[in-house]
C-alpha cells in the first residue's frame, strides 16, 4: 500500500477512506495487482479496513478486461485510475461496492475541448470536476481540496 488518504468527492460533502496502490511503471496492470490491492486492505492499519475503506489502483496503463473482471468480481469497494506521466487521469473505473459506498450516480463523462478532451465526473447531469482548487486566505496560494489527503492531515 503506498498511501492512507481521504478524498472529497468534488463540489460534494462525501467523503472516502482511501487506501491507494501505485503501479507506475508496470507494462500494463494484471489482475495480480488487484488481488495485492485487497490483500494490503485487508491488511490495512486499524480504521482503514471494513466497508467504508475504497481501494484504489493507480497505473499508466488503461485496466485490462482482466483487471476489471477481477475489480467487479472483488467483495471490497474498488476504483482504477489510469494516469499520465504528467497527472492527467486517463480512466476512471468503480465496482459496484464502490458505487454501493456512495458512488451511486455519479458516472465518468468525457468533456470535449478544442485542444484536448478532459474525464468529469457527473453527477445528477451536472459536471464535476476531477479536481478542485480553491485559494487559501492565509498564504494565498493554490491548494487541490478533492486530492487524496495524507493520513492525519
Amino acid at each position: 500500500m503506498d498511501l492512507l488518504g481521504i478524498w472529497t468527492l468534488p463540489s460534494t460533502t462525501r467523503t472516502f477512506k482511501v487506501v491507494l496502490q501505485c503501479k507506475a511503471g508496470a507494462r500494463s496492470a494484471s489482475p495480480m495487482y488487484v488481488r495485492e490491492l485487497k490483500g494490503a486492505m485487508a491488511a490495512a492499519p486499524p480504521g482503514w479496513r471494513g466497508n467504508d475503506v475504497l481501494g484504489l489502483l493507480v497505473g499508466e496503463k488503461p485496466a485490462t478486461k482482466g483487471v476489471q473482471g477481477e475489480m467487479h468480481s472483488a467483495d471490497v469497494a474498488l476504483g482504477y485510475v489510469c494516469c499520465s506521466k504528467e497527472g492527467d487521469v486517463l480512466q476512471l473505473l468503480w465496482n459496484i461496492k464502490a458505487q454501493v459506498m456512495g458512488l451511486d450516480g455519479v458516472t465518468v463523462g468525457l468533456k470535449y475541448g478544442e485542444n484536448s478532451n478532459k474525464l468529469v465526473l457527473v453527477r445528477g447531469g451536472e459536471m464535476l470536476p476531477l479536481l478542485e482548487k480553491t485559494k487559501t486566505e492565509e498564504d494565498d496560494m493554490v491548494v487541490d481540496v478533492s486530492a487524496i489527503e495524507s493520513e492525519g492531515s
